[in-house]
């Protein structure tokens, strides 16, 4: 009679073959996650995800929204004759003129203020409004670049938080907690200092940290894929030995039924 399926068939007649698979399996994914040294057992390198939020440095008057702005140029009166009549007439002797926005220190702000985000100082007020989180937090102007000979300023003033963690909602909430943080570091390192409001420097949050990726370590499906690979290795080695020797298998001690009906 039929027992079953080939497959199914396959794997009772070599049951001890899809046994070992399952022990193999556990055994891949077991050594994929920890580490056996004379040591001891340790867990192997957890993974690590990456969430980063972008911030613009801008000031009050909004450069980066204009073509051009106003500025008073003072004229140097050269004659006498000039200067009389400039008194007459009480007009000063200026004019008005169209510029293009000076951005020059806002993008050397977006230079300086990545060292100020990885400060301890911002990290103690994170602390202090969020509580303590685990992290690596790293920051740099967009599109600068340190090498060993080299180093590159942006021209953008915009600066990319980078949040490393063990988990991705972790690494988020450590981008955007130190996003916040270094807001309320600035502003009240501003108000210590009396800097005019139309005079400060402000950062504004172009893209929140809504997602993580795996920078490092071992994913955790990883290990879990890999034990199922060797277990449909052992299972399909027992299906490919049920082709190569077809029939039922012998059982020792059976009785033939023709034998036991003629005796």
């Amino acid at each position: 009679m039929n027992s079953g399926t080939p497959y199914v068939r396959a794997l009772r007649r070599f049951w001890w073959l899809a046994a070992v698979g399952v022990v193999g399996a556990c055994v891949t994914t077991f050594l994929m996650v920890y580490s056996i040294s004379t040591s001891g057992i340790k867990h192997r390198a957890h993974p690590r995800y990456t969430s980063t939020a972008l911030l613009m440095v801008n000031s009050a008057s909004n450069p980066y929204l204009r073509t051009s702005v106003s500025a008073v140029i003072q004229r140097t009166v050269k004659t006498q004759a000039a200067r009389r009549a400039a008194a007459a007439t009480q007009s000063p002797a200026t004019s008005v003129s169209q510029q293009a926005p000076n951005t020059h220190a806002l993008v050397e702000a977006a230079n300086l203020f990545p060292l100020l985000i990885e400060s301890d100082q911002t990290k103690a007020r994170r602390t202090r409004m969020f509580g303590n989180l685990q992290g690596v937090i790293t920051a740099n102007a967009l599109y600068s670049f340190v090498t060993p000979s080299r180093f590159k300023q942006s021209s953008f003033p915009v600066i990319a938080v980078n949040a490393t963690a063990r988990g991705p909602k972790l690494a988020e909430k450590l981008a955007q907690d130190t996003t916040l943080a270094f807001k309320s570091w600035l502003t009240s390192s501003e108000d210590a200092s009396k800097v005019p409001v139309g005079q400060r420097i402000f950062v504004e949050e172009l893209q929140s940290p809504s997602k993580s990726v795996a920078s490092a370590g071992t994913k955790k499906s990883l290990p879990v894929a890999l034990g199922i690979a060797v277990l449909l290795l052992f299972c399909g080695a027992a299906v490919l030995l049920d082709r190569l020797r077809p029939g039922q298998p012998e059982v020792p001690g059976a009785v033939d039924r023709s034998t036991a009906v003629a005796a």
